[in-house]
């Protein structure tokens, strides 16, 4: 799943997924891989922290 499909189905932007991913200064590679997908253990997180993104 590319990161703009994830950000749609879960009602937030892109840009505070992005953000989140810089701010906390995480490893690019752990949440995406080379073909630009979501990697599954970063889709679980991100499903299960919906709502923190939403505050973002």
């Amino acid at each position: 799943m590319k990161l703009i499909e994830l950000a749609k189905e879960l009602n937030v932007s892109a840009e505070a997924i992005k953000q989140f991913i810089q701010d906390f200064d995480l490893d690019l590679g752990v949440c995406i891989s080379t073909n630009f997908e979501v990697k599954e253990d970063f889709e679980k997180f991100a499903r299960e922290n919906i709502d923190f993104f939403k505050g973002l």
